[in-house]
């Protein structure tokens, strides 16, 4: 897998020609997508384009490019794809002659992916931001019963599928994997440093091998960010949203940790 170039600007890109790509190398959304367009083995078909998240991203994307302001997005000659399983999905349904076939053929498998990853963005991402966002030792406690009870949910989902792994669909990775262990990647790495937390315990020995499994593929070796990176970014994202409250789930990622209140004025 040959390693693309990501370009930043100063102002929208044209997207009205070929194949474009708005990520962002720390999101785990736009890991989905990106990592499923290298096991199709066509990012050399992209134009890859940078997005700064947070505040420091550019007005100009939400303004021109993604009403949401959420990453990833993908055009085609013009037209958008939205939302990391979306464009994940259709990536793959795009290039059907390239690559590995993330989706199976039989339908069913197929219903029980697209459940599987609405349900893992319902039940994961509140308790394991959550407990990135801790700071006492007791709501870190808190957590970690929430986190591994989602673990317990994803373990449970891949023995009752009944084969012999390692994916969800047995040997062929699909976007049940691809949904899930973009997120894992990064909880493992920035989870295990700041509350000393192992994301799979010894009693998620599928979820473990599934894991172990994509993160050796050469197309998820070639899109993930290293550890060092990682913990840069998220350290940056503790410090600015270090609280025990909960976020509104229901608003747009970029509002999960609207900003601190202002320091009160010294009468």
């Amino acid at each position: 897998n040959s390693v693309v170039p990501w370009v930043q600007h100063d102002a929208p890109p044209d997207v009205s020609e070929g194949l474009h790509f708005f990520g962002n190398r720390i999101c785990p959304f736009a890991h989905r997508t990106f990592w499923a367009v290298y096991e199709k083995g066509v990012q050399d078909r992209f134009q890859w384009h940078h997005i700064d998240l947070g505040p420091t991203k550019p007005a100009w994307y939400k303004e021109a490019i993604n009403p949401g302001g959420t990453v990833p997005c993908c055009f085609e000659n013009g037209d958008a794809i939205f939302e990391s399983d979306v464009a994940s999905e259709w990536a793959d349904e795009r290039f059907p002659h390239d690559g590995a076939r993330l989706m199976p053929i039989n339908v069913v498998q197929r219903a029980r992916i697209r459940v599987f990853v609405k349900d893992w963005g319902s039940k994961a991402l509140k308790a394991f931001y959550g407990m990135l966002r801790t700071g006492s030792l007791e709501a870190r406690n808190a957590k970690v019963e929430e986190c591994l009870e989602v673990i317990a949910w994803a373990e449970a989902q891949y023995a009752a599928q009944n084969n012999e792994g390692p994916f969800f669909c047995g040997d062929q990775l699909t976007l049940a994997d691809v949904a899930w262990i973009p997120f894992l990647f990064r909880f493992q790495v920035t989870l295990s440093a700041f509350h000393n937390f192992d994301v799979f315990p010894a009693s998620a020995p599928l979820c473990r091998a599934a894991y172990e499994a994509a993160i050796a593929r050469d197309a998820f070796v070639a899109t993930q960010p290293t550890a060092e990176l990682l913990l840069r970014a998220y350290q940056g994202y503790r410090a600015e949203h270090l609280r025990d409250t909960t976020p509104d789930w229901s608003l747009p990622e970029d509002q999960w940790y609207p900003s601190p209140p202002p320091a009160p004025e010294a009468e």
